[in-house]
């Protein structure tokens, strides 16, 4: 009898240690869970967070490549105007023009085209890096020097659409003084830039007009 009281008070114990056990478990798993969804919620905060930061990022290189790119239009404007400024004469900026095209915009072929007097002509004056025949294709009939002369707008062919790269009116004000071609670029050298379209555009603007005062300049230093 003594032995039967003694079992079922040790199987009363053992089921009290299990329930104990179960409660202790089923505390640790509450516990667990709490865990797990405080670090999924604080996990899709950080993803947020991070998601706003790259994007953020994002838009900061994307602001920083294009102040860049600005910096380097300018500098390439501000030695274009300063190479032009130290030219004195005719030949000068001729020369200035040359050196631009060579070291600034990358090209070895280039030649400048003058416009006759009373617009009844265009005459080479300068070139380099290519031929008289590729010059007078340039300036055929249907030619493109003949067309910007004609419409007094650039010209940028697609590649390999044309040997030439450019065709650039340059001006006095109103007035068209010459057609700058530029053949092919430097072989490392597979496009043009924006930077490059910017110095042309500043060549349209102003070699022509100093081109047109260094002309008149020495006209009458030869009178």
């Amino acid at each position: 009898m003594q032995h039967d009281v003694n079992g079922r008070k040790r199987q009363s114990a053992d089921l009290l240690k299990v329930m104990e056990e179960n409660l202790n478990l089923k505390s640790r798993i509450s516990s667990l869970e709490e865990s797990l969804r405080f670090s999924r919620g604080e996990r899709a905060e950080l993803e947020l967070k991070l998601r706003h930061l790259t994007s953020n990022s994002h838009h900061a290189e994307v602001r920083i490549a294009g102040l860049t790119r600005h910096c380097y239009e300018l500098e390439a404007v501000l030695l274009a105007s300063g190479r032009l400024l130290t030219a004195f004469t005719h030949e000068d900026a001729i020369l200035g023009i040359q050196d631009i095209v060579a070291n600034v915009i990358g090209s070895e072929e280039m030649a400048l085209f003058a416009v006759q007097a009373e617009n009844s002509g265009l005459e080479v004056i300068a070139s380099c890096g290519v031929t008289e025949e590729q010059c007078k294709q340039a300036t055929s009939e249907e030619g493109l020097v003949a067309r910007v002369w004609r419409s007094g707008v650039a010209i940028f062919p697609r590649s390999g659409d044309s040997d030439i790269t450019a065709c650039v009116p340059l001006r006095a004000e109103q007035q068209l003084v010459a057609v700058l071609v530029i053949f092919s670029l430097l072989p490392q050298k597979l496009r043009l830039e924006a930077l490059d379209i910017e110095v042309m555009k500043f060549l349209e603007l102003h070699a022509g007009e100093l081109l047109l005062a260094r002309s008149l300049q020495n006209s009458k230093e030869q009178i």
